[in-house]
């Protein structure tokens, strides 16, 4: 039984009939590209359809299935009828396996592809909930602490309305330098992070011309003997103005770094 041979035939007797494969297709209810598969003998036609098929083109199943009109070369004993059903069955056996195996890989590729997005982003997204290195993270855990070292001790100073003894004075010293330092580390780190490296940038710039005349002036005053030092009201300005703007930069930072955890800019800003 030749799949080939079988389609040339089918594609004779319709054309015989005048026929399209669009007008066979429509009597026997399938598409015409099935049609066309039957012909080009890519696949046979189910075998519920052999019946219509064969009264349609006004011939045998067994002619269909033996592509001949010859019915003398097929011998009519029980044996050559059951080899002739045998191969219809064979055939249309390996078509529904061939079927049932692509829609098997299909399922399974659906599966597999839904076990990805449900198992596999949600991990990607919380491994990877910033889009900066690793070491840029790192960068910016040490400059975090070193900015809320720098509040804390700004704060401690407000508090004692604005004056500066000889610990508060080596401890400024300390604390803003690192803070500068790690910024500019964390700067570094992120020069393809447009925002962040314009926000850490920002961050630096308002420590040191926050800070850093009155770090001079306060290691000035307390080489000359001065106990205490008390902020002018400009300097007052200044550390005010840190104490607005600083935790916003923070906070700001946190939030396009992915880190989360309590903003800062409202405990600050009410200190």
């Amino acid at each position: 039984m030749d799949q080939i041979e079988i389609g040339k035939y089918i594609a004779e007797k319709r054309q015989s009939k005048d026929m399209t494969q669009k007008s066979l297709a429509e009597q026997l209810l399938v598409s015409d590209k099935a049609v066309s598969k039957w012909e080009r003998g890519i696949c046979m036609p189910n075998v519920e359809l052999l019946l219509p098929l064969s009264e349609i083109l006004g011939v045998s199943i067994k002619e269909i299935l033996s592509a001949s009109d010859d019915c003398n070369t097929l011998q009519t004993d029980s044996l050559q009828n059951d080899t002739v059903v045998a191969g219809a069955v064979q055939l249309y056996g390996k078509e529904t396996r061939k079927k049932e195996r692509c829609k098997a890989f299909i399922t399974s590729s659906i599966i597999i592809v839904l076990a990805f997005v449900i198992g596999v982003l949600p991990l990607y997204a919380k491994y990877s909930s910033s889009r900066y290195s690793e070491q840029a993270q790192d960068a910016w855990a040490s400059s975090s602490t070193s900015v809320i070292e720098l509040l804390d001790l700004v704060c401690e100073i407000k508090e004692d309305g604005y004056l500066i003894d000889a610990v508060s004075s080596r401890n400024l010293d300390f604390t803003v330098n690192s803070s500068i330092e790690d910024l500019l580390k964390f700067t570094d780190e992120t020069k393809d992070g447009e925002t962040v490296n314009t926000l850490s940038k920002e961050a630096e710039k308002i420590i040191h011309d926050s800070l850093g005349t009155i770090e001079l002036n306060v290691n000035i005053a307390f080489s000359n003997g001065v106990e205490k030092y008390h902020c002018s009201e400009s300097e007052i300005q200044q550390i005010r103005q840190l104490m607005e703007v600083l935790p916003q930069i923070h906070d700001n930072i946190n939030e396009e770094m992915g880190v989360r955890s309590p903003g800062i800019s409202q405990l600050y800003n009410n200190r």
